[in-house]
């Protein structure tokens, strides 16, 4: 089993280490020249420096792009693990019986509720945080 950290490192691993060029030589060298074209008549100095360095940021975008979502996907499908079944949890919670809150004798003073009070729980946070987490109840 692959921890969190390891998904993240293999989707950016996946989409490259950032180069710039991404596209094949003929391609780069096509668009290049049509760029020249273009910036030569727009009166550019220097229009073929100019040119690659456009196109290198373009590229070196479209690259960052690219990781940014793969580390975006590969975070979100790990919560999406990590979530799994919350829903039904708070509705189990939610759905427990109250505790009685006068004490009967011989009860012990602090009584096993699994961390909750009986004077502090709230129902309806616990539904709505099965709703957050998906649960959709049948009734």
């Amino acid at each position: 089993m692959t921890t969190a950290f390891e998904r993240v490192r293999d989707a950016l691993r996946t989409h490259g280490s950032g180069s710039a060029s991404v596209q094949e030589p003929q391609e780069y060298r096509e668009a290049l020249r049509a760029r020249v074209r273009k910036l030569r008549e727009e009166g550019v100095s220097y229009p073929e420096a100019t040119a690659r360095e456009q196109l290198q940021r373009e590229a070196q975008a479209r690259t960052d792009a690219a990781q940014r979502r793969a580390v975006h996907d590969a975070m979100t499908a790990q919560t999406e693990r990590e979530n799994e079944g919350e829903g039904e949890k708070w509705a189990k919670r939610a759905n427990a019986p109250l505790l009685s809150r006068t004490p009967q004798p011989g009860d012990p003073y602090v009584i096993p509720d699994e961390g909750r009070s009986s004077a502090t729980r709230d129902r309806v946070s616990e539904r709505l945080m099965a709703q957050y987490h998906g649960y959709r109840d049948n009734a």
